[in-house]
Parts: C-alpha cells; sequence; structure tokens
C-alpha cells in the first residue's frame, strides 16, 4: 500500500510543478499589465515602480534583495531566476530585464508590450503541458507503484 501511494504522491507532484509554472506565468503576464498601466500614468523610477507593484511575488522578493536600492532592475532579475522553474522562462525573463527601465516611456511601453505576447505564448504551453501531461504524470506514477507492488508480490 505504501508503495502504491508513493508512486502517486510522485506523480501529484510532477504534475504540481507543471501548475506551478503556469501560475508564475500568468502572475508575471499580470505584472506587465500593472507595470504598463503605471509607466503610462506616472513618471516613477524603476525602484518606486516595483515598490508599487507589491502584490506580485517577483517585486515583493525584489524588494527583499541587498542590491534593490542600487540596481532595481538586477534585483528584477535574480526574483524571476528564483521564481521562475523553466529554463525557457527564466531566458525569457532575463531578456526581459536587461531592456527594463533603460529607454524613455514609449520604448518601455513597447518593450512591456512585446513580453506580453511572448508571455502569453509561453502560459498558452504551460496551459496545454498542464492539460496533456497531469493526468499523464499521475497514471504513470500510479501504474509504476502498481508494477512495483506485482514484482514484490
Amino acid at each position: 500500500m505504501m508503495i502504491l501511494l508513493s508512486g502517486l504522491i510522485i506523480g501529484i507532484m510532477k504534475a504540481a510543478k507543471l501548475r506551478e509554472r503556469e501560475a508564475a506565468l500568468l502572475e508575471w503576464q499580470k505584472m506587465l499589465l500593472r507595470f504598463k498601466t503605471e509607466i503610462n500614468f506616472s513618471a516613477r523610477n524603476m525602484s518606486e515602480l516595483i515598490g508599487a507593484c507589491q502584490e506580485y511575488s517577483f517585486c515583493r522578493l525584489a524588494a527583499l534583495k541587498p542590491e534593490f536600492l542600487m540596481n532595481p532592475t538586477l534585483a528584477m532579475k535574480k526574483a524571476g531566476e528564483e521564481i521562475l522553474t523553466s529554463s525557457k522562462d527564466q531566458s525569457l525573463y532575463r531578456d526581459f530585464t536587461a531592456e527594463l527601465g533603460v529607454s524613455h516611456t514609449e520604448g518601455q511601453l513597447e518593450h512591456i508590450e512585446l513580453y506580453t505576447g511572448l508571455v502569453n505564448a509561453n502560459l498558452q504551453e504551460a496551459k496545454t503541458e498542464v492539460l496533456q501531461k497531469s493526468r499523464l504524470y499521475m497514471a504513470l506514477g500510479g501504474f509504476s507503484a502498481v508494477t512495483i507492488c506485482m514484482l514484490v508480490i
């Protein structure tokens, strides 16, 4: 019975990682929309912008980094590397933060618009993976556990 449960738990854990990726990308997408609004209607610098968006874990974690006051963009980059688990998402986030706060208002809005589209594509991919693979992982975990039980008996 313990072997069966352990197989199912492993499958559930793998499925949970897929859902975590989806949740992180969804939060990033919402943060981009908030950044776009803040940049459009206020003239804040990067540290003030990040401070105003503390409802997002990216911004909360960045604000806790020791380099936040001197280099808020670097703090955002490091926060994203901790939150995002997929190397594809991390690479996209690094590219996003590399240009964050570098140009004028219009340039920043275009930059955020570009990355909103790219994040949407990754988010759709993550949603598809959750739908297709989460049940598969749980089934494989259960099947593996039943196979091991049969071999032991």
